[in-house]
């Protein structure tokens, strides 16, 4: 940097300089100014008025008089619920016991809480509480506060009270405020009536919305609060008017102060010459920025009217007059160290603005990463904390080489700590505990490697199909694997042994379907080639037509049962679920083939209840029964009955219907009758496609029904169990 370039920059720095001392000087000096204003616009500076805090105190402070007059008018210890709350109204607005228990509680322990409040209270003024009929019930202090109520001593009320407030709630709970001071200028009754109708009671015991009609005030009852002028809490009760906060020129003055840095610190430095953006005030990190920003507009926003009262009224001149003895050095030093203050008040917020100004030079993400301690040091410590946690997270103590190696480390600490003892000579004594640590390590390592191989060489046979290897030797550290490897080896086995059974089914599939298409279709092809014999008798041609006929339907009727379970099995199902009566649905079907179960042989049974109304589909639903019911007149020996029973209990009907099988079933598994082409006649010569049970289980199941087949002998029991309420027909569709 040459010398020319150096001084550019000093005048920058100066420029400053000067931006920053004159606008601090200058407020210094408008310091009286400030104050007058704020004097004229209070009128007298000896009014004090009450805080919003203390106004709040004392409208609570009814509530708990009120509680007191009752309890001391009625000789009853009242529970405040039971003044403050409505269960009539609650109850109407919908209000739940349970709710109306927490309503209760909460006001119970609000009251109790302003209890404590006000007693700490109560004892810096004089109080008076009258009830309907204006007879005064309870009092502190020794002033006649009865007068306040009709302005009969409204006269000299100034002497003994600065302020003397009357809330008056009549029956109805509704609020109105009298209120007499030595000042006109004292208004107490719009925040009075303000807190009446926030009501903090419903705000503090937390009250809904809904249920905000069932709280109550006060009422019948008239409260004189009076404020001794002479209190020596009185300075403690109010707050002092006026304050600087309050004038117009104070705020514009700061606000066009703060404009002016502000504009000196985003435009000086695009004069590059000045190199001003060099400076490091310019390269704040974000986040002291942000705290900076908050704080000054803090400061200078609420702070710096205080010290602007106590200097001008001469608080803080007195103070340094103490410790300096002349009062016109006192005021100058009290003059400079506001000055210093309010320029570094501003070249902190010059630093704030041009550190923040680099936002718009790097854009906002370029910010952060180049001025953000945040963001440098997240990245570094996220990685590593969490590298170290997840490390000793998953640290299981519980394994035997994590155990063998925390045991190791813990030795191997304690005999470094006692070669540490040893100074010099403990170097010798390192040299062979080193080495006897390398052949101990070396020898666990070898073993490790010989175990590890052994798993490996049991996997490897594993993978070249032999699933019955067995490892009988100790693994050490590896011996945890041996279940898991005996599970895989189970699971394989589970798997073969599904996939076996799958091909078989796939191959007793295709035959089964494979002869059932073949039988009626080769039956058509010869009585079509029998028809085309024109020597044949017209009683012969209308038998043949018969037969073909029938086996035509049942082709039409096979492919239909394959077109309706493949449908049922891709889940491409249409449902049409209402409300219908189960019960009288299974007597339909039962009135449909009763003539077949007749000609069967069969009697069948019913043992229904009237009426039981379920979310189904009633055309599937039909299906279900229709082929329950043919399967039992195909299979059921003659002469027995079929019995059908329905129960129900809370969540679900239960069906059950039971018939004794014509043919033994001792060679079928329950669950395979339900699967496709499965007939109870393993002989194939009954009509049917075999489908049967498995539509019927796949129709129940899509409504989220469950359907079981359980064999006893030859006693064949179908239960067919469907859910109750909405709930399944909304899923199910």
């Amino acid at each position: 940097m040459d010398t020319k370039s150096r001084g550019l920059k000093g005048i920058g720095i100066l420029i400053i300089a000067a931006v920053i001392i004159v606008p601090a000087i200058l407020t210094v000096l408008f310091y009286p100014a400030f104050y007058d204003e704020a004097e004229a616009q209070a009128g007298d500076t000896g009014v004090y008025m009450l805080s919003d805090e203390y106004l709040l105190s004392l409208y609570k402070g009814s509530y708990v008089l009120y509680k007191e007059m009752r309890d001391l008018d009625d000789t009853e210890q009242y529970i405040p619920s039971e003044l403050f709350f409505d269960e009539n109204a609650a109850a109407s607005a919908g209000a739940s016991y349970e709710e109306m228990g927490y309503i209760k509680d909460g006001i119970n322990s609000v009251i109790h809480s302003w209890e404590k409040d006000f007693g700490e209270l109560r004892g810096r003024f004089d109080y008076a509480v009258f009830d309907a009929d204006g007879v005064q019930t309870l009092q502190n202090g020794d002033g006649e506060l009865s007068g306040y109520i009709d302005g009969s001593y409204l006269d000299g009320t100034g002497n003994r009270y600065a302020a003397v407030l009357v809330l008056n709630f009549n029956a109805a709970g509704g609020l109105s405020v009298k209120e007499y001071g030595s000042d006109d200028s004292v208004n107490y009754d719009s925040e009075m009536y303000s807190l009446h109708a926030e009501n903090p009671l419903t705000t503090e015991a937390e009250v809904s919305q809904q249920y905000i009609y069932s709280i109550k005030g006060p009422s019948n009852v008239t409260i004189v609060y009076a404020i001794p002028s002479d209190s020596n809490m009185f300075y403690m009760m109010y707050t002092s008017y006026p304050t600087v906060i309050k004038t117009e020129e104070y705020e514009i003055w700061t606000i066009g102060v703060l404009s002016l840095i502000t504009l000196a610190a985003i435009l000086l430095p695009f004069i590059k010459k000045l190199e001003i953006n060099e400076l490091k005030l310019s390269k704040l990190p974000a986040e002291i920025a942000i705290i900076l920003l908050i704080f000054i507009l803090a400061i200078v926003s609420s702070g710096m009217t205080g010290v602007i009262e106590r200097t001008c009224n001469g608080e803080y001149a007195e103070m340094a007059r103490r410790f300096v003895g002349i009062a016109s050095l006192s005021r100058l030093i009290v003059n400079v160290i506001n000055t210093g203050f309010w320029t570094l008040l501003l070249v902190c917020w010059y630093a704030v603005i041009s550190s923040l100004r680099q936002m718009f030079v790097y854009g906002p993400w370029g910010y952060i990463k180049k001025f953000s301690w945040i963001y440098r040091i997240f990245p570094f410590s996220k990685r590593n904390i969490l590298r170290l946690y997840h490390y000793f997270a998953g640290f299981d103590f519980k394994d035997s080489l994590n155990k063998a190696v925390f045991i190791a480390v813990l030795i191997n600490l304690a005999v470094i700590a006692f070669i540490c003892f040893f100074w010099v000579a403990g170097i010798l004594m390192a040299i062979p505990y080193s080495v006897a640590v390398f052949i101990l390590l070396r020898r666990y390592m070898d073993d490790i490697r010989d175990k590890y191989k052994k798993m490996l060489d049991a996997t490897g046979q594993m993978a070249d199909g032999n699933l019955d290897v067995s490892i009988e030797d100790d693994l050490g550290p590896f011996n945890s694997y041996k279940t898991e490897i005996k599970r895989i080896q189970s699971g394989f086995k589970k798997a073969v042994d599904r996939e076996v059974k799958s091909r078989n089914m796939r191959t007793e599939l295709i035959t089964n379907v494979s002869h059932d298409l073949k039988t009626p279709l080769t039956a058509i092809i010869t009585y079509i080639g029998l028809l085309k014999d024109e020597s044949i008798t017209e009683e012969e041609r209308r038998s043949y037509i018969d037969t073909l006929d029938r086996k035509s339907m049942r082709l039409k009727a096979l492919i239909e049962d394959l077109f309706e379970i493949s449908k049922a099995d891709s889940g491409n199902v249409s449902l049409n679920i209402a409300n219908i009566d189960l019960a009288n649905l299974i007597r339909q079907v039962y009135f449909e083939i009763k003539e077949k179960s007749d000609e069967a042989g069969l009697e069948i049974r019913l043992n229904l209840p009237e009426k039981v109304i379920l979310p189904l589909d009633s055309q599937k639903t039909y299906r279900i029964f229709e082929n329950l019911f043919v399967n039992c007149i195909k299979y059921s020996l003659s002469g027995t009955r079929v019995y059908v029973d329905m129960s129900e209990t809370e969540n679900s009907v239960t069906v059950e219907i039971k018939n004794i099988a014509a043919a033994e079933l001792g060679c079928i598994q329950a669950a395979d009758l339900t699967e496709r082409f499965v007939r109870g006649d393993m002989s194939r010569n009954t009509d049917g496609s075999g489908l049967g049970l498995a539509i019927a289980k796949s129709f129940a199941e899509l409504q989220r029904g469950h359907l079981k087949v359980n064999i006893d002998g030859d006693l064949f029991k179908v239960t067919l169990t469907f859910l109750k309420g909405d709930g399944g027909a909304a899923q199910a569709n």
